[in-house]
């Protein structure tokens, strides 16, 4: 199939219209050029911050240490001083000191007085909010309202102050730096730290169009940012890629060793990074980001000139137009200028990288790539027949290997029919012979069974195991007859009252599903789920989600925050892992169950709620409850109704229409399951229950599609759901399981029925002819010693089991004595004849004697 020069040109002229409108439509360009810099951020992967820039974090460890937050301002006027000492060339403390305090005012005094002496320290101030952009000198910013600044003597005693306030973006990919404030313009933290840094207090800031300037008589500092005066951050990553150290461990430091750390003339940053205690942001390096730090980033890539730069309209246009030329260049007939284009792609995202990683500019990806589609979509269509007779070769190798494999167990099952018959119709003289052609008989068993799992892995299910829809909760998948049916019943009974709910279960077996389950059952169906995991958070986290917190009830709190209780009001609160909580969070937690009732943290006003509960343990709660480490009183609160969730291992009969689902839920619909890949799931014991089975499933679909197969094989699964794959280890033979059973059941009076069972629903008389068989078999083999056989086939030193083993073959041999041979031997599996047949031997002897 091929394409003439006019469909080429008329794709190439479509591709480039819309990504010239990707360029020249400010939304358009903003959204491709956040997702460039994250792939590159991705590619390129963290990097050492600069070494002129020091970090003192003050964690959850220093704030216990110090005595709880807010931490005394003596210690901060202590932290001035040492750092002063040390030589550090700007201090900046991302603490927001806007109040005095009155309680302890000799405390300000010397924060102020040590702040002075420094004379290189810069405090935050923070405004209340940012309002809509303003004009100022031909520059746009935008209007900061209702400052907080340093209380005054503080505030007359720092060197500079910059406002804390952040970008307002999801992930913080940008550093807002200058708003301004009643035709003032005021820094940001990280620009006000970069320029005392650079120039010290001579230092001027000049705002134009599009640029920041930084000047003094020893040099300037031109700092391109966009329309609002912002930066895009170059993130460096993990916490270890910059020079850092704790609180605590730079006062010890500094008092043991004034010259370690080394701090002369670095920009040292002090920023609270406790949970709870301060903000977090995320970037695209790391998912937990402390807000402090962005201020710190600010301030390193100014200082250092190392923020992110994107090229220009132009730049990008014709950029454009080789992309497009190269597209329809790589459309070409030939697979080899198809490879050529490819080579071209790889190498410039390769060039990207580099360039990003050496200069910090960030080069178009997504864009130019999009070009692409053409060629793939035409490489494609070339490729197509080629696959499909691939596909219709392979599926005749697979026919015939099938064949070939079908015809080795059809010659090993006749080849044993001829080993069973010899011995059958064979004069067998002593016991050792007769074990011998009985082992022959095995291995030739084990053979067929290695050969028939390999005939099974290569077979696929093809029913698609589609689970018939359900009129209740038809999203849980499950068999008709799903063990998982219980617990939806009593879902269904509790649903509609407002009895606090106690789900019982392992971890992975469905906990905050049948939670989703009774709520969406329930008449508060239209309010809120609200679920909280408590052993994912810590108790002072924990009671600050779950209440909530006013404004200025700690650091970081700039704003009211409603708790998760509020949220869930007049709906669902499920609280999940509630074994995790400490004794101290359990008291809080019944108070409220019990009054419902609760104060948002540092505030004053009673909040009532209308909220039902629903709780959930991977433990054992009652073991809990009796080890004194649950609270008694609350285990009675929370368990109105309690639900317990079958574990994977026990919904056997659930695995097939569950794999099916993980199929379809992960598009790979195509793909089939083996007859022995089915068999090794139903009999994995699965202990991280369903949540297992779905990564198992989703691993074992990617090595099939690498492989290029449409069938899923045991050999897709992992090495612990089989001891041996093959199937030759894990194979026993039918007396070996008969054997085992009845040990398990030490050979009661019921254990021939209950090993029918056991073994398949058999029939009563096939187990009892094994059992005549392994008697006549052990008997012989100990030399006719009834008590010595006895007691090697019971396998247990217990009297009572000998005995009955005993009694059995007592009661065998009386039997082959008062009836002819051909009555004994039927029933009697073929290869236990020859046993038989010297039993007689030995009749005929004693006869004789």
């Amino acid at each position: 199939m091929m394409i003439n020069t006019r469909q080429k040109i008329s794709v190439g002229a479509v591709v480039f219209i819309l990504l010239l409108a990707g360029v020249l439509v400010r939304p358009i360009n903003n959204f491709f050029t956040n997702a460039d810099v994250d792939i590159l951020f991705a590619l390129r992967g963290d990097r050492n911050a600069s070494k002129d820039v020091y970090f003192i974090y003050v964690d959850s460890q220093d704030i216990d240490a110090l005595g709880g937050w807010p931490i005394t301002r003596d210690y901060w006027g202590y932290l001035i001083h040492v750092l002063h000492n040390a030589g550090a060339g700007v201090i900046a403390l991302d603490v927001l000191f806007s109040t005095e305090n009155s309680r302890y005012p000799e405390y300000d005094k010397d924060l102020s007085r040590f702040a002075q002496i420094a004379g290189n320290v810069c405090l935050p101030l923070a405004f209340s909010h940012l309002e809509d952009n303003v004009t100022l000198n031909d520059a746009v910013f935008l209007l900061g309202d209702a400052p907080h600044f340093p209380f005054a003597l503080l505030d007359s005693s720092i060197a500079g102050r910059g406002f804390s306030n952040l970008a307002d973006e999801s992930v913080a990919r940008h550093s807002l730096l200058t708003v301004v404030h009643h035709d003032s313009i005021v820094p940001s933290l990280g620009l006000e730290c970069a320029r005392r840094f650079l120039f010290g207090d001579q230092a001027k800031l000049l705002v134009k169009k599009n640029r920041l300037v930084i000047s003094a008589d020893s040099g300037k500092v031109v700092i391109p940012t966009d329309a609002q005066h912002q930066i895009r951050l170059n993130h460096f990553g993990a916490l270890d890629r910059l020079q850092s150290m704790s609180l605590i461990d730079v006062l010890q430091t500094l008092q043991e060793s004034p010259d370690s750390p080394q701090l002369k003339g670095k920009l040292v940053f002090v920023g609270v990074i406790a949970p709870g205690a301060a903000p977090i942001k995320t970037t695209r390096l790391l998912s937990s980001f402390p807000a402090t730090l962005i201020h710190l980033t600010a301030a390193e890539n100014i200082i250092t000139q190392n923020y992110i730069r994107t090229p220009s309209a132009l730049f990008l246009t014709l950029l454009l137009f080789l992309v497009i030329g190269a597209t329809l260049f790589g459309t070409a007939r030939k697979l080899r200028r198809i490879i050529c284009y490819f080579v071209v792609i790889v190498v410039y995202i390769s060039g990207a990288v580099l360039l990003f990683k050496t200069s910090a500019f960030a080069l178009p990806l997504l864009q130019p790539l999009a070009a692409s589609l053409f060629s793939v979509t035409t490489l494609f269509i070339f490729s197509f027949r080629t696959q499909r007779k691939q596909n219709q070769k392979e599926q005749e190798q697979h026919a015939h290997a099938m064949a070939a494999k079908q015809q080795q167990v059809a010659e090993a099952q006749n080849t044993l029919k001829k080993l069973q018959e010899q011995l059958a119709d064979a004069k067998v003289r002593t016991a050792e012979s007769a074990q011998a052609a009985h082992d022959q008989i095995k291995a030739g068993e084990k053979e067929i069974a290695k050969l028939q799992a390999e005939l099974r892995d290569m077979n696929a299910v093809k029913e698609k195991m589609t689970a018939a829809p359900f009129e209740e909760f038809p999203h849980i998948i499950r068999a008709p007859k799903s063990p998982m049916n219980h617990a939806l019943d009593l879902v269904l009974k509790v649903a509609p009252n407002d009895i606090s709910v106690l789900i019982s279960g392992e971890t992975g077996a469905g906990k905050e599903m049948i939670a989703r389950a009774v709520h969406a059952s329930s008449p508060r169906a239209g309010g809120p789920f609200i679920a909280v995991n408590c052993g994912a958070l810590p108790e002072t986290l924990l009671e600050s989600e779950l209440f909530g917190h006013e404004k200025g009830a700690f650091t970081g709190a700039t704003s009211r925050r409603l708790g998760r209780f509020e949220l869930a009001d007049n709906g669902t609160l499920f609280l999940d892992e509630i074994t995790e909580t400490s004794a101290n969070f359990q008291a809080k937690l019944l108070r409220v169950l019990q009054e419902k009732t609760f104060e948002r943290l540092g505030g004053e006003k009673t909040i009532s709620v209308n909220v039902r509960i629903i709780a959930a343990s991977s433990n054992n709660i009652t073991a809990r409850v009796s080890e004194g480490l649950f609270r008694e009183d609350l285990f009675y609160r929370l368990n109105g109704f309690p639900i317990d969730l079958p574990p994977l291992r026990e919904r056997r009969i659930d695995i097939p229409f569950l794999v099916h689902f993980f199929l379809n839920k992960y598009q790979h619909q195509k793909l089939f399951v083996s007859e022995r890949a089915l068999e090794l799931l139903q009999n994995y014991g699965w202990p991280g229950n369903v949540r297992e089975l779905e990564n198992v499933i989703r691993r074992a679909a990617i090595l099939a599609h690498s492989d290029g197969r449409t069938l899923i094989q045991a050999t897709d699964l992992p090495r612990s759901l089989s001891v041996d794959l093959s199937g030759a280890v894990a194979y026993r033979s039918f007396d070996e399981h008969v054997l085992e059973t009845l040990r398990a059941l030490k050979f009661s009076h019921s254990s021939i029925n209950q090993a029918a069972k056991a073994l398949g629903e058999k029939d009563r008389g096939t187990i009892t002819g094994y059992l005549r068989g392994l008697c006549f078999q052990y008997l012989v083999n100990s030399n006719f010693d009834i008590d010595a056989a006895a007691a090697r086939l019971a396998g247990s030193d217990e009297p009572e089991v000998i005995a009955r083993v005993k009694a059995k073959m007592n009661h065998y041999l009386d039997g082959a004595k008062s009836r002819k041979k051909e009555a004994t031997l039927k029933g009697l599996p073929k290869f236990y004849h020859a046993y038989l047949e010297m039993i007689y031997k030995e009749f005929e002897i004693s006869k004789k004697s």
